[in-house]
């Protein structure tokens, strides 16, 4: 593929998730669990299916996905380090930093906020069977259903995995945490996730450790898959909240757990 269309889908995939992003941050805006840049996007997204879905699922949308290789059992996190707005990262670990364009000021009026972090798991983009390998395979897609893998097109390629991983969702998160500051839970919070609703986030594996012990040093967990869909031309990502955490006083509606799902065949390779 030429560096033209590749250029082109992966600005349409930042789109999409950026669009998602825009949904999630109106409605943690309005249970004053997050704070976002009120200039953090000013262009329309590309269509994407996370709309349709999260109707059927009665909850908003959520996407934040990045990458931060840990060695605390989490796969993938991403923090956000406002002392080092000139840091350079590392491919196995990633840290966005805001510029100071769109940084928070610090003074005492910011003292209950933090920085974002946010734990991703990506258990289904090393599980063969959740996703296209040849043509004529039969695959979940994500809703419950079985589809038939009908074209090079529905195939997760190595080359596709690498992209999503190494390129897509870095260049989504930075814009997210560019702008996102949070109240962080109590300290030593681990988020535990329950039984995951609905065939949406149902089809998502979540470790058994994250049902026990839960997950640390976190304030959302985030599933990513990628595979097959019976509309194959109708999305190219979709997202839903999957669980919130419990309302409080002065928060409610905050989501604690999300999942993110790409169609493959809007990867580049």
């Amino acid at each position: 593929m030429s560096r033209v269309p590749v250029a082109s889908w992966r600005l349409g995939l930042w789109l999409c998730v950026l669009f998602m992003y825009i949904a999630f941050a109106t409605a943690a805006i309005a249970s004053s669990a997050l704070k976002v840049d009120s200039n953090a996007a000013d262009e329309l997204p590309s269509p994407c299916g996370h709309g349709q879905v999260a109707s059927e699922q009665s909850d908003l949308p959520l996407t934040y996905v990045t990458l931060r290789r840990n060695s605390n059992g989490l796969r993938y996190q991403v923090e956000v380090n406002l002392k080092r707005l000139n840091a350079s990262a590392t491919t196995d670990q990633r840290a966005v930093e805001p510029r100071a364009a769109v940084t928070v000021s610090s003074d005492s009026m910011d003292s209950g906020w933090a920085p974002i972090r946010i734990a991703v798991f990506t258990p289904d983009l090393e599980d063969q069977s959740k996703y296209c390998t040849a043509v004529g395979q039969m695959r979940p897609d994500s809703s419950g259903s079985l589809v038939r893998c009908s074209s090079v097109a529905d195939l997760l390629t190595d080359a596709k995995k690498r992209t999503l991983i190494s390129s897509i969702l870095p260049q989504a998160v930075s814009m997210h945490a560019q702008r996102l500051k949070v109240r962080p839970p109590a300290a030593d919070t681990t988020i535990v996730v329950n039984t995951m609703p609905g065939s949406h986030c149902g089809s998502f594996t979540v470790p058994p450790a994250h049902r026990t012990v839960g997950v640390p040093d976190a304030d959302f967990v985030v599933y990513v898959a990628a595979g097959p869909t019976s509309t194959p031309r109708s999305f190219m990502a979709w997202a839903v909240t999957c669980q919130y955490y419990p309302n409080t006083a002065t928060i409610t509606s905050r989501p604690a757990v999300g999942a993110v799902y790409f169609n493959p065949r809007y990867l580049p390779t």
